[in-house]
């Protein structure tokens, strides 16, 4: 019994001092916890004071804001309330920044390298000057960019578009190892999660940085187009396997491009046009196309202004302006994606094939300023989303197919100098949305159809230079979008329609080389044009300023030949039918006259006459007894 009971106190003594164990471990993590809680709310007040801090500097670097949109940065309210301010949840931090288009002026403060969580800072569109941050699209920016973006580890987009920044960037950007847009600078050889660079329209000299040691899997879109860059396309996009955009237009770039861009499976736009990219040397043609043949994704294909000259190889979109020779492969119509074909202005001859049909994505398609021949496919009217035709080459003929006005969706139809004929399809369909059409220098014939009326948005017409016959339809003053108007060098009779004086947005007006006549229009558009407008016509008149003759000399001509025609040719008409008449009643009374002489005369009898004393001795003076009978004016005696 006294073992059992000295166990039971044994054993209370242990409990109790686990019981005091446990409390003083407790009461030692609750410690912990609280200087812990203390120095982590310590770290936030000072960062929340970092933040606040650089914000109050870049308001002071603010000399103009119209709109008071930074009336409540003040240290009374908190900072995560201020106009344009994002702060995150938990740690109440500074991840963006956005004052785009409050017509703010001023400088950006180098404070804003203070901003360590700051992810995105956009202000767009107002008139900052001085340092460069990130995303200030459209500002007035000049100098260079500052050191200051180096210290902002979490930045992501950069944005440095349409400035005026000299020079490169700074070594030290190396450092932003989470950036996921923005300019390669030479340190920056390992960024593996790099996904944009917006760097066009500045004035940044130099190469791309060099092959070595790059790699760039992220990447989907590099712009650093309208710059002075040179030097070569660097090897190392061939493993940007997600680049779909690719922008290199305007710069210095020279010598061949490289056969890379085969691994580029999804690029959708690429563009390298105006620099001095050359063919491969030994090479007869553009043999960097080839790896392009399989891109689905391929909307947009840009190549001009480059001295490549050589052939289209047999697999490919824009190749304009490049000397290219050949003819246009069948093979283009295997690009299912393609949207724009750019081949203006080569060396390029043969027919449009009608494979280019089976592209029913096409949008846009200039071909102009080639060799081509033969006749347009009749099945371009197929390509339902074309907004603009531009085939003027020089040697297309036959007729401009009917299928083409039922385009609904086009803006631009432009088939000028060529040898195309006949007339125009009576049956054309309104084209709604036609802003442009040029069919000049041609061969087209027949009268100005006022179906073209039809064409309610149209700006621009030019059927000069044809053989259309016929009076201006009045129909034409209901354009009353159109600003240009040409239809010089035809066989145009009758008198310029007043119904022209309504087009109260035309600038330009060519009636030139027809066969016009009447008074030219004063009212509206027609007071700004001059003497070209009207030159070598028949009989116009107007003012003497035009060149032509003047409207009173015209009307006292008018006035004249009115006289002329209404009483002067009257009267001499009646003179003669007067002197007909009387020589024929004269030849008329001659003949009786002969009929009389023919039949012979009467004998003419003579009477002796009396004087009145004769005649009163012989009537014993009027005497009753010699009265024979009495009349109603006389007597008779015996």
């Amino acid at each position: 019994m006294a073992l059992l009971t000295k166990t039971t106190t044994l054993l209370h003594k242990a409990h109790h001092m686990e019981r005091i164990y446990m409390n003083s471990l407790l009461a030692l993590l609750v410690l912990i916890l609280a200087v812990q809680s203390c120095i982590v709310s310590l770290a936030f007040l000072f960062s929340n004071l970092t933040d606040q801090s650089a914000l109050l500097a870049c308001k002071t670097a603010v000399k103009y804001d119209p709109n008071n949109v930074l009336g409540n940065w003040t240290t009374r309210t908190n900072f995560c309330n201020w106009a344009g301010v994002s702060c995150s949840r938990r740690r109440q931090r500074v991840p963006a920044l956005r004052l785009q288009s409050m017509g703010l002026a001023g400088t950006i403060s180098p404070h804003i390298g203070n901003f360590s969580f700051l992810r995105r800072l956009d202000l767009r569109n107002n008139s900052f000057h001085g340092f460069v941050t990130q995303n200030l699209t459209l500002n007035r920016l000049v100098g260079r960019i500052p050191n200051e973006l180096t210290t902002l580890p979490l930045l992501r987009n950069l944005f440095l578009r349409s400035n005026n920044l000299p020079g490169t960037l700074s070594p030290s950007f190396g450092n932003l190892s989470n950036l996921e847009g923005g300019w390669i600078p030479p340190t920056l050889l390992n960024i593996s999660t790099l996904e944009w660079v917006l760097l066009s329209m500045n004035s940044l000299l130099g190469n791309l940085p060099p092959n070595t040691g790059l790699w760039l899997p992220n990447l989907e879109i590099l712009d650093v187009q309208l710059n002075k860059l040179s030097g070569k396309i660097p090897l190392y996009l061939s493993n940007c396997s997600k680049l779909s955009e690719l922008a290199q237009s305007f710069n210095h770039f020279t010598g061949p491009v490289p056969r890379i861009f085969g691994h580029l499976g999804i690029l959708e736009r690429f563009s390298l046009e105006n620099n001095k990219l050359t063919l491969e040397q030994g090479s007869s043609s553009i043999s960097f196309l080839i790896d392009m043949t399989n891109y689905s994704s391929l909307i947009y294909l840009v190549i001009v202004g480059n001295p490549l000259g050589g052939i289209i190889p047999e697999s490919i979109g824009n190749l304009s302006m490049n000397n290219i020779q050949g003819t246009i492969p069948f093979t283009f119509g295997e690009m299912k994606g393609l949207q724009r074909l750019y081949l203006l202005g080569n060396e390029l001859e043969g027919s449009i094939p009608d494979k280019i049909c089976h592209l029913s994505n096409l949008g846009e398609i200039y071909l102009q300023n080639n060799k081509l021949s033969g006749s347009i496919p009749h099945c371009t009217g197929n390509l339902s989303h074309l907004q603009r035709l531009l085939l003027s080459s020089k040697k297309l003929n036959s007729s401009i197919p009917s299928s083409l006005w039922s385009l609904e969706n086009l803006l631009n139809l432009n088939l000028s100098s060529n040898l195309l004929g006949v007339s125009l399809d009576p049956n054309i369909k309104a084209l709604k949305g036609l802003e442009s059409m040029d069919l000049s220098s041609n061969n087209i014939s027949g009268k100005i159809l006022d179906a073209i009326v039809a064409f309610q948005s149209l700006s621009s017409l030019n059927l000069s230079r044809n053989s259309f016959w016929g009076s201006i339809p009045e129909s034409f003053g209901n354009l009353i979008t159109l600003d240009s108007l040409d239809l010089s060098h035809n066989n145009l009779s009758g008198a310029i329609p007043k119904a022209l004086e309504k087009l109260s947005h035309l600038k330009y007006l060519n009636l030139s080389f027809n066969r016009l006549s009447g008074e030219i229009p004063s009212q509206r558009p027609f007071k700004n044009l001059t003497a070209e407008s009207f030159m070598e016509n028949e009989a116009l008149y107007g003012a003497p300023t035009l060149h032509v003759p003047p409207c009173t000399t015209h009307r006292m001509q008018k006035s004249r030949t009115k006289l002329l025609i209404e009483i002067i040719m009257p009267t001499i008409a009646l003179v003669i039918i007067f002197v007909a008449l009387f020589f024929i009643w004269k030849v008329y009374q001659g003949n009786n006259m002969e009929k009389l002489n023919s039949i012979g005369l009467l004998p003419v009898v003579e009477h002796k006459m009396f004087s009145y004393q004769e005649l009163s001795r012989a009537t014993n003076n009027f005497c009753e007894a010699n009265l024979l009978s009495v009349g109603s004016y006389s007597s008779i005696y015996k």
